[in-house]
């Protein structure tokens, strides 16, 4: 698995290029993926920014699933059994990404571990955090809402096209 690891790295990196990322802020990556800017500035009231270090965990796979995380600047990397010599890297992701989503509205545990790849700066967005904005504007919360289905939609239709090529 650490080889194909760093033949995706290879790949995605180019081999003779740098990887550079630009900071994405909040309201930028909510206006990128159709909420109304004015929204996507109030959003930013029922979430907090946090700094992760390479190699840090931002959720461990089996924790509750009671977080959203928007990554401004930086990239993480999503395992299954990271805690084993035989984890498997499942996807890197970078600036402008939400993570874990779908376990906020299941209400369920984790379905893996994401691992800060470099210095990466998220904001979070909780449970009580997305209660409290269902309560204070619902319309704002009715968006974000809508905003996240269509986001994982968005997944879903990718996922299953990649399915088709593969069996093809």
């Amino acid at each position: 698995d650490h080889g194909l690891e760093w033949a995706e790295d290879e790949i995605l990196m180019g081999s003779d290029e740098t990887r550079t990322y630009v900071a994405m802020d909040l309201q930028t990556q909510l206006a990128h993926e159709g909420l109304q800017p004015d929204m996507a500035g109030r959003i930013r009231n029922y979430m907090e920014i946090m700094r992760f270090e390479e190699g840090q965990v931002v959720f461990r796979e089996g924790d509750p699933a009671d977080e959203i995380y928007l990554i401004e600047l930086g990239q993480v990397s999503v395992y299954l059994n990271a805690d084993s010599p035989d984890r498997i890297r499942l996807r890197s992701l970078q600036t402008g990404t939400m993570i874990g989503e779908v376990g906020i509205f299941t209400r369920g545990k984790r379905s893996a571990t994401v691992i800060a790849d470099e210095t990466t700066i998220v904001y979070r967005l909780t449970r009580e955090g997305i209660d409290r904005m269902e309560e204070e504007e619902p319309l704002l919360a009715a968006e974000f809402n809508a905003l996240v289905l269509r986001l994982v939609a968005d997944r879903l239709a990718r996922a299953s096209r990649l399915i088709e090529r593969v069996r093809a």
